[in-house]
């Protein structure tokens, strides 16, 4: 357990609520904004795993300084690495994920990018598009059969539910207790019997780390020629096409999973024998909600290309990482938002996108792209 690095007067909102029991996935956490947020997060009681492409020793010297902070066991830090600009890294890192005794998330921040770098990934994607999106948009699909909602009061034991025809002949699991079938009280059928699952859990969360530079585009480009050729360096027109697709994505993605709670494929996935058999992590399992957030201009390592007196004057301009890992941290642990999902934050609260991010069109051919690119299908069910 450790203490909140914040007071209440250096913030108008600061991160106060505990996360024991849930563990958190923060990627590009070695340093700057990222760092700060696994800090903070370990801080509030999460077991906390900070992902990255830094060798071993950075992050062993990494986890000593957070639990020198803060006071945290160092059992409630862990590493893994990847490498974002790597689709070989990625797979590896979930096969390592899934090889785990506890393959629990419940909170997931895709904070790591660049701002642009000459040259390709290693799967010969542009660098800001290959890493900021491709990568983190893979990373998030291939772990979200891991995410968990957390059973409110009740840890995150999965429930099963027994139908006969329109009753219920009992319930057991999770937090939920239903009772005998012959009580009024009860849910008669399966899709009540979801909704009472749903509306007892704590949201699994999803955070993407994305930027106003969104704004600074024309558009979202998804010819594939294109987003292979090399980019143009630092904070190129394809650091914020990258970014504009990570946030495009993210409510494409939050709409499907709320979409795929309520299909019929779900309940029919998830019946056998009379009996809903709810799981305890994945899309089925009940709400994940995903989350935007522009971090505010912040200086970090994330302007070291730029020459020193422009760093200067940045960071004059900017902001500490510490308040810039906020917004992150609201969106991943602040209670009156866990109804929330899809939208885009700054500073703390709901903020309105850019114009080029309400085309529901667009937003569904990136998805079917970026899904031929990562190589796996499209449906989440």
């Amino acid at each position: 357990m450790g203490f909140p690095p914040f007071t209440a007067e250096e913030n108008t909102w600061v991160p106060t609520q505990r996360q024991d029991g849930k563990i958190a996935l923060v990627t590009g956490s070695s340093r700057g904004i990222g760092f700060e947020t696994a800090k903070t997060l370990a801080a509030l009681g999460a077991h906390v795993v900070l992902v990255g492409n830094d060798p071993d020793h950075v992050f062993e010297a990494v986890i000593e300084q957070i639990v020198n902070k803060i006071g945290c066991e160092r059992s409630m830090l862990e590493h893994m690495h990847v490498d974002l600009g790597s689709q070989r890294s990625i797979l590896q890192f979930a096969d390592k994920w899934r090889a785990r005794k506890d393959k629990r998330i419940h909170i997931l921040i895709n904070n790591a990018g660049i701002p642009g770098i000459p040259g390709k990934t290693q799967d010969g994607w542009e660098m800001c598009w290959g890493i900021n999106f491709i990568g983190s948009a893979m990373l998030t699909r291939l772990l979200l059969e891991f995410m968990t909602p957390t059973k409110q009061n009740s840890g995150d034991a999965a429930g099963e539910y027994h139908a006969s025809g329109m009753g219920v002949e009992g319930v057991h699991g999770g937090s939920i207790t239903v009772g005998e079938s012959n009580s009024n009280a009860q849910p008669k059928d399966a899709d009540s019997l979801l909704k009472l699952n749903d509306d007892s859990c704590d949201p699994a969360r999803i955070v993407f780390v994305s930027s106003s530079a969104h704004v600074f585009t024309m558009g979202l480009p998804l010819d594939e020629k294109y987003l292979t050729s090399s980019g143009g360096g630092f904070f190129s027109l394809r650091y914020g096409e990258s970014k504009l697709a990570v946030l495009m994505f993210a409510r494409e993605l939050a709409r499907r999973l709320e979409s795929g709670l309520r299909s019929p494929m779900r309940k029919k996935k998830i019946t056998k024998e009379n009996t809903l058999a709810i799981p305890d992590s994945g899309p089925l399992s009940g709400p994940i909600h995903v989350y935007v957030v522009h971090p505010g201009t912040t200086f970090s390592n994330f302007w070291n290309g730029f020459p020193t007196f422009i760093q200067n004057i940045i960071q004059k301009l900017s902001q500490s990482a510490e308040a810039g890992a906020f917004t992150s941290l609201y969106c991943a642990t602040e209670p009156s938002i866990s109804h929330q999902t899809g939208l885009y934050y700054a500073d703390c609260k709901v903020a309105a996108p850019g114009y080029w991010v309400n085309d529901p069109e667009k937003s569904a051919k990136l998805w079917e792209y970026s899904s031929q690119w990562i190589g796996l299908d499209s449906s989440l069910f």
